[in-house]
């Protein structure tokens, strides 16, 4: 929160005093509390929903980059074995030549 914003909201609290002879808790006061309760709570349940998506999309980016490790690992074997078919049959070929 805001510095400035902060000041003016200990300031106010503390004009809201009731005096001495009256109910200790005005209305005032309540309303002070819970305007700066509120943003506080809702930037906290922000923050954490934030976090949880932040969770959600290293979970996301680790099984997509396993899946793509596995399916380079399959395309140069395959790869390597089709080489080597290859220079089989080109021996093959010279031999018969």
């Amino acid at each position: 929160m805001d510095t400035n914003l902060l000041t003016i909201l200990i300031t106010l609290m503390a004009n809201q005093r009731p005096p001495p002879q009256t109910d200790p808790v005005s209305i005032n006061m309540v309303l002070l509390i819970i305007a700066a309760l509120a943003p506080t709570l809702a930037a906290l349940a922000a923050w954490l929903k934030a976090r949880a998506a932040v969770t959600g999309v290293k979970e996301v980016h680790l099984a997509i980059n396993s899946r793509l490790d596995e399916w380079l690992k399959l395309e140069r074997t395959q790869g390597v074995e089709t080489g080597r078919q290859e220079e089989r049959k080109a021996a093959v070929d010279r031999k018969q030549a």
